[in-house]
């Protein structure tokens, strides 16, 4: 028994289809579906022990953005002033 799509690729190549176009148009949306899934969750996950480790005193340094690190400086330099002109 084939697969449930494989009519579909076999369809492509019939009417004369590159190998390319088939992978982008018919292989591509659903590896890029499965792959999105474990993507977000990692993402998610990483967040939360960043967080955690930040919590906890051990994580990434402050600083470790230097352009952070400048608006840290000048952040209490006076009032904000956006949208009083």
């Amino acid at each position: 028994r084939r697969g449930p799509g494989l009519h579909k690729l076999t369809e492509a190549r019939t009417v004369g289809a590159s190998s390319k176009r088939t992978v982008f148009r018919r292989i591509a949306p659903h590896a890029f579906a499965a792959c999105l899934v474990p993507a977000t969750y990692y993402l998610g996950y990483a967040i939360i022990i960043e967080a955690s480790l930040s919590f906890l005193g051990v994580g990434s340094p402050p600083d470790m953005n230097p352009q952070v690190a400048f608006y840290r400086i000048h952040m209490h330099a006076g009032p904000p002033v956006i949208g009083l002109q």
